[in-house]
């Protein structure tokens, strides 16, 4: 089967190529088409699952408009997930101000991204929630190409 067959749909195993725009309270906040779309291998938790789910099903050159909960994007906001940092576990090389991100690694070796709230002399408080967390996501999504993943693609769980 090719991208032109008129039965492939995008499913489990796939890979679709598709153009979007992300619309947040009405706003345009981003849109595919100004870096020529993108692919993704589908069932592999590439994109939020709300996008996905919303593409199941779906045949080359369709277009879907969908509403996409928090549940099923970014999350809902994590009053846990803002911590102060003590500003001796951190390592600078520039003075943090509120707005600025910042990228930490933990006990284990893992890196998060945050924002930095608040800034004292002794403690940063750092923002760990993805920033589109709590936000509805409106997006028109065109499928422009549908094929079977290959082997390899599937193994390496990536577009090739």
């Amino acid at each position: 089967m090719s991208s032109h067959d008129p039965e492939l749909v995008v499913n489990a195993n796939t890979v679709v190529e598709v153009d979007y725009v992300l619309n947040i309270d009405g706003k345009e906040i981003e849109n595919s088409k100004d870096s020529g779309g993108f692919s993704f291998l589908v069932g592999y938790k590439q994109v939020i699952t709300g996008f996905e789910s919303a593409l199941i099903g779906h045949k080359t050159g369709e277009t879907i408009q969908t509403s996409i909960p928090p549940q099923f994007a970014y999350g809902v906001y994590n009053r846990a997930l803002v911590k102060d940092v003590s500003m001796e576990d951190l390592n600078l090389d520039k003075p943090l101000e509120a707005g600025m991100t910042v990228t930490l690694t933990d006990s284990n070796g893992k890196d998060a991204t945050g924002i930095v709230m608040a800034v004292s002399p002794k403690t940063v408080t750092v923002d760990f929630n993805h920033p589109l967390a709590d936000k509805t996501l409106d997006f028109v999504i065109t499928v422009l190409k549908i094929r079977p993943a290959t082997a390899m693609e599937i193994e390496q769980r990536k577009v090739l």
